[in-house]
């Protein structure tokens, strides 16, 4: 916005100012640009917040089902990987079912 107040200072200065319509036409965009950019500041911090809340479920989940899982990997650990393949799928499934 800055610019084109500056572009629109320094036309008046040559004399000839550009056309109302003009002018009014790239308010409009500057307008919808600024909220565009606004828009994606809230979705980013939604984005982060979705995140923040799957890892906490996740960890969760994790600690409501410990003796489970710690029995589990004890038992064999060839299978670790795999539980841990899963708690992080998990993760990411609810990464993705909040962040929508």
């Amino acid at each position: 916005m800055a610019a084109a107040v500056r572009r629109l200072a320094e036309a008046d200065e040559t004399g000839s100012l550009p056309d109302p319509v003009r002018i009014w036409w790239e308010a409009q965009l500057l307008a919808r640009r600024d909220r565009r950019r606004r828009l994606a500041r809230q979705l980013i911090m939604v984005q982060w917040a979705a995140t923040v809340a799957a890892g906490a479920a996740g960890a969760g989940i994790l600690w409501m089902n410990w003796l489970g899982v710690h029995d589990v990997l004890r038992q064999s650990i060839a299978f670790a990987p795999w539980v841990c393949s899963g708690m992080v799928l998990t993760a990411l499934a609810l990464r993705l079912v909040f962040g929508e």
